[in-house]
This record gives structure tokens, C-alpha cells and sequence, in this order.
């Protein structure tokens, strides 16, 4: 093998080492890009995976303050809505305490006239009217009771005084002389307010009530027997027929019947 041969030689062997290093550096740098890209690609789907995180986190944010802006919206109407029902209730409160100012001295007008009709009327169940009476004037310092009861309990108290105008009956009690304070047992007719009756238990003396001198008015004898069978009539244990009953002016009150 000659010198220029063995030259040749070492600088091809030289030529492929380099060829090969050169080949080998290229492999490692697109081994290298690629890794690169590959790293860089799951960098951007991680981003990617975030912004899609984002958004939906931003949407639902979005949605919420949407809701929540309705939900205000509703509730600020609604407050409205009670503010307007409070002042209306103000007023209504406002008026009631004008019409109880102006109702009270009415009412308590109203059950002194009726204790004065009372005491001026003839005087047939005194005591269970003035008692009523009382109650009334009771009822209407009693702050625990309303004022809509309190009109009730003096409408219904004006209405059983007029109901006697339109009634009759017969019950039992006790006459008051005028002269002694003497009592005795009796029974009393009413006709209305036409006419108030006593009659004793033993039908020996009667009476009729005089409103003009505010006493009693003895019945004549001949008249007591027509007074026992109203007072039955009233009763119901006869049937009605012609009557005639005394008055205080010594006319006669004609009950007529068949």
C-alpha cells in the first residue's frame, strides 16, 4: 500500500467519522424540536384547558350576576310593593283614630240619652234596663275591648229599648208602694208602652201604671177579670177575644179578637 493511498484512506475514515457526528447531531436536534413542540403543544393544551376553565367559570359568573341583578330587581320591587302597603296602612290607621276621636263622644252621648229614656220611660223592668245601662258606661273605659264592640253591645242596648214598643209579656216581680218601702209579690202585664199592669197573686187588687203623675192607679174590681184573661192571652193559655182594659184617664184600652 503506497503513502498516497494510506493518505486517501485517512481522510475518507476522517470524512465518514465527521459525516456520521454531523448526522448524529442532526437526529439529536430534531429529537430536540420535537420534544420541544411537544412540550410546547401540552403547554398549550394546559392553557387551553385553563381558558376553557375560565370561561365557564366566567359564564357561570355571568349567569349568577344576572340572576343576581333579577333577584334585586324582584326584591326592590317588592319593597316598594310593602312600603306602599305601610303607608296605606298609616293612612288607614289614621283614619280609624279620626273616626274614634269623632265616634266616642258620640257613643257616650248616645248611652246618656239612653239612660235618660230609660229613667223619664215608665218604669217596667228598671233594674234589668239600668243594669244594661251601667254596662254600657263600664264597657266604654275598658281598653281591652274594641271600639266595633263597644258600638255593637250600645246598638244592640238601643235596639232591646225600642223592641219593648213592639213586644208584650207577662212576668212576675215585686211592687213598690209609693208610700212605704214596703214589697209585695205581683204579676205585670206589658202591652208595648202602651200600657203597664200589676195584678196580685190573689186577684183581689190591680193596678195601672200612671206615667203623667209617675204612680200606680188602682183598677176597679170590675175590671180585674178582664186583666186576668189578657194577662192568659199574653200567655197563650186562652184565645183572644174582646177585651177591655182601663187606662190611667180612665178611658178604655179595647183588645179585640175572635
Amino acid at each position: 500500500m503506497s503513502k498516497r493511498y494510506l493518505c486517501y484512506l485517512v481522510v475518507l475514515i476522517a470524512s465518514s467519522k465527521s459525516g456520521w457526528t454531523i448526522a448524529a447531531d442532526t437526529l439529536q436536534t430534531q429529537l430536540d424540536r420535537q420534544q420541544m413542540n411537544q412540550s410546547s403543544q401540552r403547554h398549550i393544551d394546559q392553557l387551553s384547558d385553563k381558558q376553557k376553565k375560565l370561561v365557564a367559570e366566567f359564564r357561570e359568573l355571568t349567569q349568577q350576576t344576572r340572576m343576581g341583578r333579577v333577584f334585586n330587581e324582584h326584591l326592590k320591587a317588592q319593597t316598594q310593593n310593602q312600603q306602599q302597603e305601610v303607608h296605606a296602612l298609616e293612612r288607614q290607621i289614621a283614619q280609624i283614630a279620626a273616626t274614634e276621636k269623632a265616634l266616642i263622644p258620640w257613643m257616650l252621648e248616645a248611652i246618656a240619652e239612653l239612660e235618660q229614656w230609660v229613667i223619664n220611660d215608665t218604669p217596667f223592668l228598671l233594674e234589668e234596663r239600668m243594669s244594661r245601662v251601667e254596662q254600657l258606661k263600664s264597657l266604654m273605659v275598658r281598653a281591652d275591648i274594641a271600639l266595633a264592640d263597644k258600638y255593637r253591645r250600645m246598638i244592640e242596648a238601643w235596639r232591646a229599648e225600642l223592641e219593648y214598643a213592639n213586644s208584650t209579656e207577662v212576668y212576675s216581680g215585686k211592687l213598690h208602694s209609693s208610700n212605704t218601702d214596703e214589697q209585695r209579690s205581683a204579676k205585670f202585664l206589658r202591652l208595648g208602652r202602651l200600657a203597664w199592669y200589676y195584678l196580685t197573686p190573689d186577684h183581689q187588687q190591680a193596678g195601672v201604671w200612671n206615667q203623667a203623675n209617675k204612680q200606680w192607679q188602682l183598677v176597679a174590681n170590675e175590671h180585674i177579670p178582664a186583666l186576668i184573661e189578657a194577662m192568659d192571652v199574653v200567655n197563650k193559655t186562652v184565645v183572644p177575644g174582646f177585651l177591655a182594659l182601663p187606662m190611667p184617664d180612665d178611658k178604655l184600652l179595647t183588645l179585640g179578637g175572635g
